[in-house]
C-alpha cells in the first residue's frame, strides 16, 4: 500500500478519497517540526488542555468506572501486542458517557434547572439521558428519523424527551442550538463541546495507565471529539505514540477537512457505522486534533463486518459498526508496519439493533467464505433436486436454507424450478470445492458473489 506524501509548502486540493489509502498529516512530536500552514488554517477555537482532561478524570471517576484494556486473543494472528480498550462496558454501552457526565457536572445552575438539548444518532443521547436522570437535569434528544430504534427507545426509558426529525444533520444541529438558546437551555454538542472532548480524553489517561509503553492507538472518528480528547492527553504524556484515525469511506468528513485545511461538508451515505456519520467535523474538535494525528485510514463495510464477526467469535464481544471500525483496519491487514508493536484499538460502543447485527454477521461469514449462497435452475423433477443435494453433501457442506420457486418467477418456465440455497462450510477451501463442483455440474449456477473475485 503506497503512502501519499504531501509537500507542506504545496497547495492541497480536494480529491475523491481512496478507501484503502493512508493520508499522512502533520505530527506534533519531539522529533518532528510542525510544518507552517496558512493563517486561514488557524482560526479561533476553544483549545483543549491536558489540565481540562485531568480535571474531568477526577470529576467523573465516582460514577464512571474504568473500562478494561485487555490483551487481545488476536495477538498471534496479527503479529502484534494488541490491546482492546473496551468502552462497551459502560451502562449505556459506549464511551459517550464520559463526555456527557463531565459536561452535565459543569453546567451553570440555570441550565441544570432548565435542562439540556442535543442532536445525536443515539450514543451521546443515551449518555446524556442516563446521567441527566442521575443528576436531575432534564434532557431532550433530537435524533434523525433513521436512527436505530433501540437507541431511541432506551433514551425514552431513561426519562429523556426524544424528538425524531428529518433533514440535514448540520441544519438540524444549528436549528436545535438556536431553539435551546431561546428556551434558556444548554446545547451540548455530541463531539464539539469542550467539556465533552475533555471527558472523552479520559480514555487516553486510562490507556497510558494500563499500557504505558503503547506505540499506536487506533481511534474511530465521527465528529472528531473522541480523537481530539485522546490525542491531546497522549501526545502530551507520550509524544512518540502514533494516533491513527479511522473513518468510514461512506463519510470521510475528517479526511476532507484535512485536505481542505478546514471543516467542510461531505455528503454521506447509509452505512453500518452509523455512529460515525457526521457530514462536517466539529470546529473545535478538528483544530484540536489535526496536528496530533499521525495517519488517517478509511474503512469500508466489508472490513467492518469482518471485524464484528471476529469480535464475536474470538473476543466474545458484541460491537456496533462504529465500535468495530478501529479493529477492522488491523483485521484487514491495512497497517503492516504496526507488526511487533504495542497497539491499542478503541472499541467505542456496542449498541446495535439485533436484526442489523444478525445481517452483518451473516454477510461477514459470506466474506470469509463460510457461507455460500447460490441459485440454480433445474428440471422440474424430484430427482433433479435430490441430485443437487447429493452434490452438496459430497463436499461435506451443510444446507442452511433452501427455497424452490416453481411458479411466478420470470426466469422459470413450467418445466423448471429455481432453487436458492445457502450452504455452510468449515473452511475457505471447502467453499471453493463446493463452488467448483457446482460449476462443473451446473454451468449456469449463479453465486451471490463471483467466486473468481474471492480473495483468501
Amino acid at each position: 500500500m503506497e503512502q501519499n506524501k504531501n509537500n507542506s509548502g504545496a497547495k492541497r486540493e480536494c480529491c475523491e478519497p481512496d478507501p484503502f489509502c493512508f493520508l499522512p498529516v502533520p505530527v506534533a512530536g519531539p522529533m518532528e517540526e510542525v510544518p507552517s500552514l496558512p493563517d486561514a488554517c488557524d482560526p479561533e477555537y476553544q483549545k483543549l488542555q491536558l489540565k481540562d482532561i485531568k480535571d474531568a478524570y477526577e470529576r467523573i471517576r465516582p460514577e464512571i468506572a474504568k473500562t478494561p484494556c485487555y490483551l487481545s486473543k488476536l495477538c498471534s494472528e496479527l503479529c502484534m501486542q494488541l490491546y482492546i480498550k473496551d468502552e462497551t462496558k459502560h451502562y449505556t454501552g459506549s464511551f459517550k458517557e464520559r463526555g456527557a457526565r463531565n459536561a452535565l457536572l459543569k453546567l451553570a445552575p440555570q441550565h441544570k434547572k432548565n435542562g439540556v438539548v442535543t442532536v445525536s444518532a443515539g450514543n451521546h443521547g443515551l449518555g446524556l439521558s442516563y446521567h441527566g436522570r442521575h443528576l436531575c437535569v432534564p434532557v431532550t434528544v433530537v435524533m434523525p428519523q433513521d436512527a436505530a430504534c433501540i437507541k431511541a427507545e432506551r433514551c425514552k426509558a431513561l426519562c429523556a424527551e426524544v424528538q425524531l426529525r428529518s433533514g440535514d444533520m448540520g441544519a438540524m444541529m444549528r436549528s436545535v442550538a438556536e431553539e435551546a438558546k431561546q428556551s434558556g437551555r444548554a446545547f451540548i454538542s455530541a463531539y464539539d463541546h469542550i467539556d465533552v472532548m475533555a471527558g472523552q480524553g479520559t480514555i487516553g489517561m486510562e490507556i497510558l495507565e494500563d499500557v504505558p509503553d503503547v506505540d499506536a492507538i487506533l481511534v474511530p472518528i465521527g465528529g472528531g471529539g473522541l480523537i481530539a480528547g485522546i490525542a491531546t492527553v497522549v501526545k502530551k504524556l507520550r509524544p512518540c505514540c502514533e494516533i491513527i484515525g479511522v473513518e468510514s469511506v461512506k463519510c470521510p468528513s475528517f479526511h476532507n477537512a484535512l485536505v481542505a485545511c478546514k471543516p467542510t461538508f461531505v455528503p454521506c451515505s447509509k452505512t453500518l457505522t452509523d455512529g460515525m456519520v457526521v457530514p462536517c467535523v466539529g470546529h473545535n474538535a478538528f483544530y484540536n486534533a489535526r496536528r496530533k494525528i499521525s495517519r488517517l485510514v478509511l474503512v469500508d463495510e466489508e472490513m467492518v463486518e469482518r471485524a464484528m464477526l471476529c469480535l464475536v467469535e474470538r473476543e466474545k464481544v458484541v460491537a456496533e459498526g462504529s465500535g468495530a471500525a478501529a479493529l477492522a483496519v488491523l483485521v484487514a491487514g491495512q497497517l503492516p508496519d504496526l507488526m511487533k508493536k504495542r497497539v491499542v484499538v478503541i472499541l467505542s460502543g456496542g449498541n446495535i439493533d439485533s436484526l442489523v447485527l444478525s445481517c452483518a454477521l451473516r454477510r461477514a461469514l459470506m466474506h470469509e467464505g463460510l457461507l455460500v449462497r447460490f441459485e440454480v435452475r433445474l428440471d422440474n423433477k424430484t430427482c433433479a433436486t435430490a441430485r443437487l443435494l447429493q452434490v452438496i453433501a459430497e463436499t461435506g457442506a451443510n444446507v442452511r436454507d433452501i427455497r424452490l420457486e416453481r411458479c411466478g418467477h420470470q426466469d422459470v418456465d413450467v418445466f423448471s424450478v429455481l432453487v436458492s440455497v445457502v450452504c455452510e462450510t468449515c473452511t475457505w477451501k471447502q467453499s471453493e470445492d463446493l463452488m467448483d463442483r457446482l460449476e462443473q455440474t451446473y454451468p449456469e449456477v449463479r453465486f451471490e458473489r463471483d467466486p473468481n473475485t474471492r480473495e483468501c
